[in-house]
């Protein structure tokens, strides 16, 4: 693990020193289990490759025609019109033929299938503050290696929105479309997977440690886990009964925004809150494997005092090579003015969505009302 010394670990957490939790290695830490997620009987991968139950009717709930449902409404209405994660029961037979299925292309999007709850998630469409934080980090990364000896960087690999599927133990038949990827190349060819980066916007803290135990207990090689949220406060709420056409000719001269962070408001209304980034940062442990938190900060504008460990070499590669941080000039990057323009295009989508969604229960109202009319109409002449 890297050594970022007791004194910048306490100023990174001194909004709230208790959420630092630093475990001691010696200490057996068990895997994090979300207590507020149902739990569903269901047979596993393995039950279905020996062909126990493999036949969708014994299954106490399959819902792969929903999933098929709603991704058909999703390409219909576009991807952004979904704002939040959306979870379907579906043994992994069913997960195979949707992901083979030629009518979704499911690369297209963000998503993952949890084999050992039967799982398949399909996540919102990537907001400009997901883009925003991404594009830094793949920055920080391309600086960090511009600084490698030549026998390192060659190496030395990134690769956003990767299709993660080799899990292993009761992981497998997983897949899950991680967001960052740090990886080395192998002396006889190939690539290990060192540190997955996730940044969450519409993710819950427990669907973000759950995907962190995925990681860890799935993929043997993984050495580190960053977890980086999008914290909105208060949260998006869709006004309601407000005239839709305001917003067909949005006037840029009337958002007024409060800070790089938000909030933003047009025409009065609040359609981005106030964001924090919180840097959390996870390990296995290297006696008992399990994942242990080495890090845990909000991240505060124009506070320097502190860096955020963000990978390391491995001894493999290079013996006695320092760990990479992020440095408070890199840290004063994250609060450019793209952060404010991420937040004034995030309000803008929110705003394109709440028409859309208004002028499509407006249509459907006059259609409803026009066959009404039709049908009173045929009945006064019958």
């Amino acid at each position: 693990m890297g050594d970022y010394g007791p004194e910048s670990l306490a100023r990174g957490s001194k909004e709230a020193s208790p959420s630092l939790t630093i475990h001691d290695p010696e200490i057996h830490v068990s895997p994090l289990i979300s207590p507020d997620v149902e739990r569903y009987t269901h047979t596993t991968l393995l039950d279905e490759q020996n062909g126990i139950l493999n036949q969708p009717s014994h299954y106490p709930r399959d819902q792969a025609d929903k999933a098929r449902a709603y991704l058909r409404d999703l390409w219909s209405d576009g991807p952004g019109s979904s704002t939040k994660p959306v979870e379907f029961i579906i043994p992994y037979l069913s997960w195979s033929a949707l992901r083979e299925d030629p009518e979704f292309t499911l690369h297209k999007l963000k998503t993952s299938f949890d084999s050992l709850k039967s799982i398949f998630t399909v996540f919102p469409m990537e907001s400009m503050r997901h883009c925003h934080i991404l594009g830094w980090v793949n920055q920080l990364a391309t600086f960090a290696k511009q600084n490698f000896d030549t026998s390192i960087s060659r190496r030395f690999k990134t690769i956003p929105n990767i299709g993660v599927r080799d899990f292993k133990g009761k992981w497998e038949g997983s897949f899950r479309k991680a967001d960052f990827v740090i990886a080395w190349r192998k002396d006889g060819g190939g690539i290990d997977i060192h540190t997955i980066v996730e940044v969450g916007v519409s993710q819950s803290q427990n669907q973000f440690r759950e995907v962190m135990e995925m990681y860890f207990e799935g993929l043997p090689q993984i050495s580190r886990v960053i977890l980086i949220d999008i914290i909105e406060a208060p949260q998006y709420v869709q006004p309601k009964n407000f005239d839709i056409d305001e917003l067909k000719n949005l006037n840029s001269t009337e958002f007024q925004v409060a800070s790089n962070q938000g909030p933003v408001w047009y025409k009065g209304i609040q359609w981005v809150g106030h964001n924090t980034i919180s840097w959390e940062v996870w390990e296995r442990d290297p006696k008992m494997g399990d994942p242990v938190q080495i890090f845990k900060t909000t991240i505060i504008p124009k506070d320097s005092g502190f860096q955020l460990p963000f990978f390391e070499i491995p001894t493999w590669i290079a013996d006695k090579i320092e760990a990479v941080t992020v440095k408070p000039a890199d840290i004063e990057h994250l609060w450019s003015d793209d952060l404010r323009d991420a937040v004034i295009e995030e309000a803008k989508w929110r705003m394109g969505g709440y028409v859309s969604e208004r002028s499509k229960q407006a249509d459907e109202t006059a259609n409803i009302a026009r066959q009404e009319e039709e049908a009173e109409k045929k009945e006064a002449e019958g």
